[in-house]
């Protein structure tokens, strides 16, 4: 009996014990790529994937994308497998490959490769603002823990031509106010004001002008 034959019947073995163990109990879903988002979850769906595919010992998936032409080493191949997402769409191919996957049914997984890189990118430069935002309130602080005083607060808001229609919370938080020059209700960010001070300065010399960010009245 050759190694593919040892290896079909391995198969074979762990799919009946998946299928007639605990009897009643629910099966594992499938692999759903279009309902990823995120890296963590990408690589949550090709570890389904490859235990939908009879899970593989990484050495064999080592093997089979290298009889396809595709570089997959075992430790590549296991780092995937336990949450770190491909690096590129060579890797997550060659993963695809060691599981069996079709050519017609990868497009999917390289829309889904595409989509966690892009939120993964999104959330880095989220940090980067939230980053920015703390070291612009330590600069305008006027209490010990770094933070700005209801009083400043106010008083700030008001110099930017807006009056506080509830207490101020926090620096980054959405805040009611009220224009003094339009009366319009707005919903602003304390922080958006001190970032656009200078629009602020330029507004209260043009009439009908709001000095919302990105705002005209």
């Amino acid at each position: 009996m050759d190694v593919a034959e040892v290896t079909r019947l391995w198969h074979a073995a762990y799919q009946g014990s998946l299928g007639g163990r605990g009897a009643g109990r629910a099966r594992k879903p499938e692999a759903r790529p279009e309902r990823v988002n995120g890296l963590s979850g990408l690589c949550a769906a090709l570890e389904e994937l490859r235990r939908a595919n009879g899970a593989p010992s990484f050495r064999m998936m080592e093997r089979r994308a290298r009889d396809a032409g595709k570089e997959l080493s075992r430790s590549t191949a296991y780092r995937i497998s336990r949450g770190t997402a491909p690096a590129s769409t060579d890797s997550l191919e060659a993963f695809l490959v060691a599981c069996e996957v079709p050519l017609r049914e990868r497009t999917v997984w390289f829309e889904a490769w595409l989509r966690a890189q892009r939120q993964a990118v999104r959330a880095r430069q989220d940090g980067d603002e939230r980053e920015d935002v703390k070291q612009i309130e330590a600069v305008v602080a006027d209490t010990s823990r770094g933070q700005v005083s209801q009083e400043t607060a106010v008083r700030m808001l008001r110099k930017a031509g807006f009056d506080a229609m509830e207490r101020y919370r926090r620096f980054d938080a959405p805040w009611t106010v009220n224009c003094l020059q339009c009366a319009a209700t707005l919903r602003i960010r304390l922080s958006d004001v001190v970032l656009a001070g200078f629009r602020a300065r330029t507004a209260r010399s043009s009439p009908n002008t709001c000095v919302k960010p990105g705002r005209n009245c």
